[in-house]
């Protein structure tokens, strides 16, 4: 499923009628993340990102993926795959996606977003939810990111979710961070530092990425043109807090 999903994204952007490289952004990465679990072992977790996203003359489909690991003692894989669709102007955009979560169990997922574009400020807000079998995580999240420079980028979250079903849970997480893309160069540094309150343990999770982009030039277009509809990753990042 995590296959035909990013595959049909590729191939829906390479097989539209006026496709050219130019309408076509997209950036392919790596993270690491060190979670300090308050009450429990630290936690080292990596991986890969990628994204593309193809602009059909206002309206945008984005294919996104990540592939990691988590070492709890023994490496655990995990992964996110998703399909989002929706317009996008110079200054909002509202799109809606489905993917699939794999973290040992699986679920389908489903949710929408929007951003919302000033002179130098860039926001994206949320919902979506993650079907285990009828325990399903729900998820809600807003960030912004001021652009003191076009190459130069703070941003703040917020973040809410709750587990329904059996042992259910709820848990808010708020986070600051910053970007930074090398003048002149395809390459992006992200880092950032977030802070998980749980019903039953509490995290702070430091994040350093790297990542290549092609089809922007600035940080500030990245966010603005490029495959930077969140809400499937941003679900993800609560859901893995569920576990």
């Amino acid at each position: 499923m995590k296959k035909t999903l990013f595959g049909a994204a590729a191939a829906l952007a390479l097989a539209a009628p006026g496709f050219a490289l130019a309408q076509t952004t997209g950036e392919i990465g790596a993270h690491y993340n060190s979670i300090d679990l308050n009450n429990g072992p630290d936690i080292d977790a990596w991986g890969l990102d990628v994204g593309v996203a193809h602009d059909f003359g206002g309206f945008v489909v984005q294919g996104d993926a990540v592939s990691g690991r988590y070492d709890v003692g023994a490496d655990i894989g995990v992964s996110n795959v998703a399909v989002a669709g929706g317009v996008r102007n110079a200054d909002y955009a509202v799109y809606g996606y489905v993917g699939h979560i794999s973290l040992g169990a699986e679920a389908p997922t489903i949710g929408v977003g929007g951003q919302l574009h000033m002179d130098r400020v860039s926001f994206n807000g949320s919902i979506g939810v993650a079907d285990f079998n009828g325990a399903d995580v729900r998820a809600a999240n807003i960030d912004g990111t001021y652009f003191f420079t076009d190459n130069f980028g703070v941003l703040a979250e917020v973040g809410y979710g709750e587990a329904r079903g059996a042992g259910g849970a709820e848990w808010s997480s708020a986070g600051v961070g910053g970007i930074y893309r090398v003048s002149g160069a395809p390459v992006t540094l992200d880092f950032g530092y977030r802070r998980t309150e749980h019903d039953t343990r509490d995290s702070d999770l430091l994040r350093l990425g790297v990542s290549l982009n092609f089809g922007t030039q600035t940080a500030r277009e990245a966010a603005r043109s490029g495959p930077s509809f969140n809400g499937a990753t941003r679900l993800y990042e609560q859901t893995i807090n569920a576990l």
